[in-house]
């Protein structure tokens, strides 16, 4: 596979990422949160006041802004990366992983508060339990997204998720609301959704537990997750409830929906997937795809991605689903 060419802080995409949808993609604009993972693999996650002995411990680039970039640029798309990272080691391997994957780091700018840091517990099921240590995320302010400028020029698509600071995420949708991109929010963690947020989104996508948070409704059952969804088609215009193993479920406003099965895989570690699945959805919106087929390869996408450890090294590419 060609290598992307590195151009000062920007990278030149070889032309054989765009081959399958000719000239003209939007932009793919993704704001939020850059971290550097330690995992830590065990037979079992402990309970409170257990003590358990791990078998490992892994170190890798994440966060899920800079997940979600990365996989929307293998997946094809034209990426940049509004976040905040340290002057440390940690940010040295961020960006380069950044723009080995051909994400435009432009906006991505050193802090000295260092670099946030994901500590993980993941199970010999791949199950997990994350801690976010925020760091330099902490400082990612509207004054970041006001100072984008040209930086917004092409932009059809926004991505956002809310481990950053919200009066920054808010300031990224309001600009894309009134710039006429399209506004797709991974609500987590889902207690940091406003309303007034929430009425300038265009694509929501939860999991079951901030599904039930948002719509304030019980969700345990498929039916249970399609509710919660048509519920919040109140706030936004299509509402995505990620099922894990199960699948996907979307309402939209019009009344249209879409129910997919999940995929039959052996999974190892599942760390990373929601953020697989945002990046090749919000990916085939900046081409125009239409839901149902988006929702497909997400599908696809992030059931491939438990496949292997690791986040970002586990994500595929668009020739992958051919």
């Amino acid at each position: 596979m060609p290598k992307p060419e590195r151009v000062g802080a920007r990278v030149r995409v070889p032309a054989w990422r765009f081959w399958q949808w000719g000239p003209g993609p939007v932009r793919v604009l993704v704001v939020g949160g850059a971290n550097y993972d330690l995992t830590v693999r065990m037979t079992r996650l402990p309970t409170v006041g257990m003590t358990v002995l791990a078998d490992d411990m892994v170190e890798s680039v994440g966060g899920k802004a800079s997940n979600q970039a990365v996989a929307a640029s293998l997946w094809g798309a034209d990426v940049a990366l509004v976040a905040r990272v340290g002057q440390d080691g940690y940010g040295d391997a961020i960006l380069r992983g950044l723009e080995a994957a051909g994400v435009d780091t432009t906006s991505v700018h050193r802090d000295g508060s260092g670099t946030g840091l994901g500590i993980v517990f993941m199970d010999s099921t791949g199950q997990y339990q994350t801690a976010v240590v925020s760091r330099a995320n902490r400082n990612l302010s509207d004054a970041d997204i006001g100072c984008l400028g040209s930086g917004w020029g092409g932009v059809g698509v926004v991505v956002l998720q809310l481990e950053s600071p919200v009066e920054a995420v808010a300031a990224a949708a309001e600009t894309a609301r009134r710039r006429g991109a399209l506004v797709v929010l991974n609500a987590s963690p889902s207690d940091r959704a406003s309303e007034a947020l929430l009425r300038n989104v265009d694509y929501l996508v939860v999991n079951e537990a901030e599904a039930a948070e948002l719509s304030k409704l019980d969700v345990e059952t498929r039916s249970e997750a399609v509710a919660a969804a048509v519920r919040l088609t109140e706030f936004c215009t299509h509402v995505v409830v990620t099922l894990g193993s199960a699948g996907v479920v979307c309402a939209s406003r019009d009344g249209s929906s879409v129910d997919l099965a999940g995929k039959v895989v052996d999974a190892v570690d599942t760390l990373g997937a929601g953020d697989q699945f945002l990046g090749v959805l919000a990916a085939e919106l900046a081409v125009g795809s239409d839901l149902r087929h988006a929702l497909e390869l997400a599908n696809w996408a992030a059931s491939q991605s438990v496949t292997k450890h690791g986040a970002q090294v586990s994500y595929v590419d668009r020739r992958s689903a051919d």
